[in-house]
C-alpha cells in the first residue's frame, strides 16, 4: 500500500515514530475519546498518538519576582501556564489566558 501511495503522490507518507525509542513498528492500538488514532510501539510497548507540534510563544513575560525570563510550564485550552527558568530557586509563575 506505502508503494502504491509513493506512485502516486510522488512522495512518501510521513513516518510515524514512538517518543520514546522513536522505533517506526508499531500497531493502531483503538481510538482516543476524542477521536483520535492510538498506537503501540511493538520494542518498548509505549501507547501514543501522532501529536501535534505546539505553537511557539513570540514573546515570554520577565518573573514578577526575579525579574529573568520565563519558560512555559504547562499548556491547557485557556492558559498558558509559564514558569521562572530559575526555578526551584525562584518560585515565580504566570499564567495568561491564551488568544483564540
Amino acid at each position: 500500500m506505502a508503494f502504491n501511495q509513493v506512485a502516486r503522490t510522488g512522495s512518501a507518507m510521513p513516518t510515524i515514530q514512538c517518543p520514546r525509542c522513536r522505533s517506526e513498528a508499531y500497531y493502531n492500538y483503538g481510538h482516543t475519546k476524542n477521536g483520535k488514532q492510538r498506537y503501540i510501539c511493538l520494542l518498548c510497548n509505549r501507547q501514543f498518538i501522532e501529536a501535534e507540534p505546539d505553537k511557539a510563544v513570540e514573546q515570554r513575560p520577565e518573573c514578577p519576582l526575579c525579574g529573568k525570563k520565563m519558560h512555559v510550564y504547562m499548556r491547557d485550552s485557556k492558559f498558558i501556564r509559564f514558569r521562572c527558568s530559575a526555578y526551584p530557586r525562584c518560585r515565580g509563575y504566570v499564567k495568561i489566558s491564551q488568544e483564540n
